[in-house]
């Protein structure tokens, strides 16, 4: 059995680490517990029905309250151990800091009998995530209310065969990494008129973290925004054609859940186009 007890960050970062210790639950037949999955397990179809987020089993109505006093009890436990230098057969914990990284794929310790405590965040399965997307898919679902309005705003959006997602992330981002990546609005709309040139019929949905923003921003060019909401625009972003944004696992998780190609802007001032888009996953 193994205990998520670590939060690295927001949605995106949690659903990535969630998403990765399933796969390596499936490949080795294990249970996978995530209390630090408590602020969002109420968006999904699988975790809002579970007493504690896990993998499997725990049915029943998720407490919010419950969830976050579990974590707390089981993120002092991994601490103590991880202190206590205590790794035994029976119970151990994983600690990572930020600049260490572990790699599942080639892992077999964690599958062993016992209790396992996982804290950190740099795990790697990119050959786990692959194998079984499938199961990852089916599990993160967001439940019915969510996933009505989702389906409901993309269809008033219209077909079109070049809709890009276009996530503008700026907020936390003018100080994360030293503000490395965070781009105004007129370096986005730069980029997007470039896209225009190549592509006339090209449409773009906008996610973004900063409400004010609006369409006068973008001119002539052919925008419609998301409602807002961190997971509504986050499987929005995921039923595009397309999708582009500053790196961050948000649009990485939209790219990955939807199957769809991304560009990951680092050079603002590139002129790009459609064939630049690539699938991480």
């Amino acid at each position: 059995m193994i205990i998520i007890a670590y939060k690295p960050g927001q949605l995106a970062n949690r659903l990535f680490l969630f998403a990765k210790f399933l796969a390596y639950g499936q490949e080795h037949n294990l249970l996978i517990i995530n209390p630090s999955f408590d602020d969002y397990a109420h968006y999904f179809s699988k975790t809002k029905n579970q007493f504690v987020p896990a993998s499997q089993g725990f049915s029943g109505s998720a407490s919010r309250k419950w969830i976050k006093l579990f974590f707390t009890i089981c993120f002092y436990t991994g601490r103590i151990l991880h202190r206590l230098k205590i790794n035994l057969n029976f119970i151990s914990v994983t600690y990572l800091d930020w600049s260490q990284h572990y790699n599942l794929d080639q892992d077999n310790k964690l599958s062993r009998k016992g209790l396992h405590f996982i804290q950190g965040w740099e795990f790697l399965a990119i050959k786990l995530l692959t194998t079984h997307k499938a199961t990852i898919h089916q599990f993160f679902q967001p439940e019915i209310n969510l996933k009505n309005t989702i389906d409901n705003f993309f269809r008033s959006i219209g077909q079109s065969k070049d809709l890009v997602g276009v996530h503008i992330r700026q907020g936390d981002y003018k100080f994360f990494e030293q503000g490395k990546f965070f781009y105004e609005v007129e370096d986005y709309l730069s980029i997007m008129k470039s896209l225009k040139e190549k592509n006339p019929e090209i449409s773009f949905l906008i996610c973004t973290n900063n409400k004010s923003i609006s369409s006068q921003d973008f001119g002539t060019l052919n925008v419609t925004f998301a409602p807002g909401h961190e997971l509504i625009d986050l499987y929005l972003l995921a039923k595009c054609n397309y999708i582009m944004g500053p790196p961050s696992t948000y649009s990485l998780w939209a790219s990955f859940y939807g199957n769809v190609p991304l560009y990951q802007i680092e050079d603002k001032k590139r002129a790009i186009s459609l064939n630049d888009f690539k699938l991480v996953y």
